[in-house]
């Protein structure tokens, strides 16, 4: 358990520095008033809430995924191009 935490923080650390999830991020953000940091918080939960499906991992199995990329195709529904797994609808599990 305490290897797997470690390589979801490390794969949340290097995803937040991947451009199109920051972008996304910002744009979220800034639908919340100057300086209102919850407000930009629940406004980035929110969209993420509304897109997200839950998907088991298979039995016996704990799948992460690490890379920037796949978080983006995967968590965030990846792009008009390439939807990614959820067809524009973020999937995984916890």
């Amino acid at each position: 358990m305490r290897t797997t935490i470690g390589v979801i923080g490390q794969a949340i650390k290097n995803s937040s520095i991947y451009l199109p999830i920051r972008n996304r991020a910002a744009a979220l953000a800034s639908t919340a008033p100057p300086k209102d940091y919850l407000g930009q918080m629940k406004a980035v939960f929110d969209d993420f809430v509304q897109r997200w499906r839950y998907v088991r991992d298979p039995d016996g199995k704990e799948l992460v995924t690490t890379s920037p990329v796949q978080v983006f195709k995967l968590v965030m529904g990846g792009t008009n191009a390439d939807p990614g797994a959820g067809f524009g609808l973020g999937v995984g599990d916890c």
